[in-house]
């Protein structure tokens, strides 16, 4: 408890601190990379007849994999 509340005085002082800073006039971001959005978009891709494919596999229901529960 008291290692916490140390930490914690630490951190308020330092929130204390961050208020006393001038920011006027800047912008607001919410990142400073400058990245924008990296990832692909999701998109299926058929990747050959799926007649076929799902035809071999050992359980199928209503189209699909049939799979033991994992939850």
């Amino acid at each position: 408890m008291e290692k916490f509340q140390k930490e914690l005085s630490t951190v308020l002082e330092y929130v204390e601190e961050l208020k006393n800073v001038n920011v006027e006039g800047l912008e607001e971001v919410s990142q400073v990379t400058g990245l924008i959005n990296v990832q692909r978009s999701d998109e299926a891709v058929v990747a050959g007849n799926c007649d076929e494919i799902i035809s071999q596999a050992p359980e199928i229901k209503d189209g699909y994999y049939k799979v033991k529960a994992i939850l």
